[in-house]
């Protein structure tokens, strides 16, 4: 596995299906991708309309929980709240030599998808603070360290039984008091 500078794009418009294929255990929570860029899918089921509107406007708060060598983005959407882990052993990209300025602030993007119907209900982009930006850089650097792994299996089955662990150790509120850095997005 090496990482692929090529990466694919895809054009997303509010009210149109989402272009890219969902895991097929996906179900209400996110997917945090790196690429390099910050990109936040997050997917339910059964929005009230409500629900979209705040997906839209409402702030976002964002905090970084680290553990076992997996990165979780835990985000608060309003009442909805969740975490995203995140490993760069599954997606490997190169990451930039250079360091970020102490006033960097990481732009990301926000899609939010109907599970049940796959349309785009919300697109944003929110920025991070600076230091939020750099704890998710360190964080990141830290796990790129490792260099590529050359069994991907062996990485993803390593990686989804910490993931789970985590999971059966964490409450969403004790990850978010275990978190080490914290950020509402547009500081």
């Amino acid at each position: 596995m090496t990482p692929n500078p090529e990466r694919q794009t895809y054009r997303i418009s509010v009210g149109e299906p989402y272009p890219r294929r969902l895991p097929p255990y996906m179900v209400d929570g996110g997917i945090l991708e790196y690429s390099p860029g910050f990109h936040l899918t997050l997917v339910f089921g059964d929005l009230s309309p409500k629900e979209i509107e705040m997906s839209r406007r409402d702030p976002i708060e964002f905090g970084l929980f680290e553990i076992n060598g997996v990165i979780f983005l835990l985000w608060r959407l309003g009442r909805i709240d969740g975490s995203s882990p995140y490993s760069w052993q599954l997606e490997p990209v190169k990451l930039d030599d250079t360091p970020l300025a102490a006033t960097a602030h990481a732009l990301v993007t926000v899609v939010v998808v109907d599970r049940t119907t796959l349309i785009v209900q919300a697109l944003r982009a929110v920025s991070w603070s600076p230091e939020f930006t750099r704890a998710m850089d360190a964080a990141i650097r830290r796990q790129a360290a490792g260099g590529v792994q050359p069994d991907g299996f062996k990485v993803r089955t390593e990686y989804t039984e910490a993931v789970l662990a985590v999971y059966e150790r964490y409450s969403g509120p004790a990850m978010w008091m275990a978190a080490t850095a914290r950020c509402r997005g547009g500081e």
